[in-house]
């Protein structure tokens, strides 16, 4: 009921025509004096704070969505949300960290980590949140060991191209890049290409023994 009464002794205040009550209006709303009074400046206030917790709020749901998830996007989501929030300001003050864990709903390693994280993708040569290089292990080929028996499977008289156009092999090696080939089927067992590969290393390994004997009696 008083907001019906004020709204009605404002337009019999205001001018008749509509450009005059727009300009008085403007001017009113953008007076200082009214800007800082204790009800004008409330109600900004308290829309300031409710837009500031906003964004606290939306990644609070995505945390509390994906947590518990063990699958790769998720753990990538976190990590993303983590490394974002766990910026200089909040990471070197302990206090502040504990608040926005407790906060997120996450605990404080979880943030550190986030702080290792950001830290090794900014400071990195290679930036990337998603596509991380993988440690390599210890009895791993080389990869010049992977072409000397990619080469080797490949040779004519090993094995041939199945000549099927359903046949073909595809991997991913990039994001939205692909590599294909065609397949192979052998021509021989594994058993009887290993013999005749160790009958042709021997012979060659003779043969290089009859060269040196015949140099020195030349």
């Amino acid at each position: 009921m008083d907001k019906a009464r004020s709204i009605k002794k404002l337009k019999q205040v205001l001018p008749i025509t509509p450009n005059k009550r727009a300009a008085v209006l403007s001017a009113y709303v953008h007076c200082n004096r009214i800007l800082k009074s204790p009800g004008v400046k409330k109600f900004h206030d308290s829309f300031e704070e409710s837009v500031e917790k906003m964004p606290i709020r939306n990644i609070q749901d995505v945390i509390t969505s994906v947590k518990h998830k063990r699958n790769g996007e998720a753990k990538a989501a976190l990590n993303i949300l983590t490394s974002s929030v766990s910026g200089e300001n909040i990471s070197d003050r302990k206090r502040a960290t504990k608040s926005l864990a407790n906060i997120l709903g996450v605990n404080s390693r979880t943030l550190q980590k986030g702080k290792k994280n950001r830290t090794k993708v900014l400071h990195s040569e290679h930036s990337s949140f998603l596509y991380t290089t993988r440690k390599t292990r210890s009895d791993a080929l080389t990869e010049r060991t992977k072409r000397i028996v990619h080469d080797f499977w490949l040779q004519s008289n090993v094995s041939r191209p199945t000549n099927n156009k359903n046949d073909i092999k595809r991997v991913m090696i990039s994001p939205n890049v692909y590599s294909s080939h065609s397949c192979y089927i052998l021509e021989k067992t594994q058993t009887e290409v290993f013999f005749s590969s160790r009958m042709n290393i021997l012979m060659k390994r003779w043969d290089k023994g009859r060269l040196k004997n015949a140099s020195r009696i030349l």
